[in-house]
This record gives C-alpha cells, structure tokens and sequence, in this order.
C-alpha cells in the first residue's frame, strides 16, 4: 500500500476521471458502454479512498493494518464513523463492490435501450445514466470527508 497522500490523491483521479467520463466523454460518444469504465472510475476511487483512511489510521498509530484485505475492510467499517461516513454510505460502499465484482465475474454484458445489463449468476444488473450520476455524486461526499479528516 502507499502512503495516505498518494492513496487520497489516485482517489481523488479515478473520481474526476469518473466524473469526465460521463460529463464529457458519455455525450460526445453516447455509448453506453462508458458506464462500465465510470463504474470501474468509482471502484477504484472508492477503493484508494479506504486505503487512505487505513494508511492514515496506521500513520497516526491509531490502527494497525492487516495483510488480509477483508481484514481491512472491516476495520474500516469500524473506523468509519470518525470519518462522519454513515451507515448508508458503507452500504453505497459495499453495493459498489458487489457490483464490480458481479461484472468481472460476469459471462457477458450487453445494451438494452438506455441501459447496460451486467449478467451474474444470481440476477441480472442494470446500469443507467442517472444511477451512475448518483454513484459519482456520493462517491464525491465520500471522498470529500475523508480529505477534510486527513488534511486536518
């Protein structure tokens, strides 16, 4: 793992890389496609975002880290709260998790209409412009509580 400010910084890149994507990007080439790339853009700032907070954590002696992933997830759970992340932010979290992992594991994807449907084993997932945009928009408070924490 990097430091924390590297963490916060490539958290910070996948966001506006996110956010460029379906802003810019999604209206000049109206291919719903990109959804899967902003999708992945959210993950990954998601993602850097937690390891921010744990390298943070671990900087400050506060927490110590473990080599299991799963492990650090929950400890970020935890944690989470001093961060003011609330609870149905760990599950907008998590529901991003689910969903990546359902698309990488996923036989295939394809368009229908104004969507793009992830195949999974258990049920298909639908993903659409407006839910992305409301991915990004929490994704961006998220991030926001984290900076201000860390940078204080």
């Amino acid at each position: 793992m990097a430091d924390f400010g590297d963490s916060l910084r490539n958290s910070e890149k996948y966001l506006l890389n996110a956010d460029h994507l379906i802003s810019v990007t999604f209206k000049v080439i109206d291919d719903k496609r990109i959804l899967l790339n902003v999708l992945e853009n959210i993950y990954k700032s998601l993602l850097y975002g937690i390891d921010c907070i744990l390298q943070y954590e671990a900087a400050t002696k506060k927490a110590r880290l473990f080599k299991e992933s799963r492990k650090n997830l929950q400890l970020f759970k935890m944690i989470a709260d001093t961060y003011s992340i609330t609870g149905s932010e760990i599950r907008f979290i998590d529901e991003i998790f689910y969903i990546t992992k359902k698309h990488k594991n996923s036989p295939m994807e394809f368009l229908k209409k104004d969507k793009v449907v992830i195949m999974s084993d258990d049920f298909p997932y639908y993903l659409q412009v407006s839910t992305i945009k409301q991915y990004i928009e929490n994704t961006k408070i998220i991030i926001k509580k984290i900076k201000t924490k860390v940078n204080t």
